[in-house]
C-alpha cells in the first residue's frame, strides 16, 4: 500500500525528460496504431454520447406524454366537479321551486 503511494507521488511530480522516457513506451506502437486507438476511443466515446442523446430524447418525451395525459385528466376531472355543482344546484332549485308552489294540504279533522 506504502509502496504504491510512494509511486503515485514519485509519478506526480515528474519531470519533462521523465515524461519524455516514459512516454517513450508508447514509441513501439506505429503511428497508425496510435491513431487507430485514439480513433476507437474517440468512436466509443461518440456512440455513447449518440446513444445518451437518443435515451433522452426518449425520456423527455415520454415525460411530455405522460404531463399531457395529466393535464386531460386534471382538466376532466374539473369539468366534473363544475357539472355535479351545476346539476346538483339545478336539482335543489328544482326541487325547492315545486315544494313552495304545491298547494297546502287540508287541515286535518279531529
Amino acid at each position: 500500500m506504502q509502496l504504491r503511494m510512494r509511486n503515485q507521488i514519485a509519478t506526480a511530480s515528474l519531470s519533462r525528460s521523465q515524461t519524455r522516457t516514459l512516454m517513450s513506451r508508447f514509441d513501439s506502437y506505429s503511428r497508425e496504431e496510435q491513431k487507430a486507438f485514439i480513433n476507437g476511443f474517440l468512436g466509443m466515446i461518440y456512440d455513447n454520447y449518440d446513444t445518451t442523446r437518443r435515451i433522452q430524447i426518449t425520456v423527455d418525451s415520454i415525460n411530455r406524454i405522460v404531463i399531457t395525459i395529466l393535464i386531460i385528466l386534471l382538466l376532466c376531472a374539473i369539468a366534473a366537479l363544475l357539472s355535479a355543482c351545476v346539476i346538483g344546484c339545478r336539482r335543489y332549485q328544482h326541487y325547492n321551486l315545486h315544494s313552495l308552489h304545491r298547494p297546502k294540504s287540508e287541515p286535518i279533522e279531529i
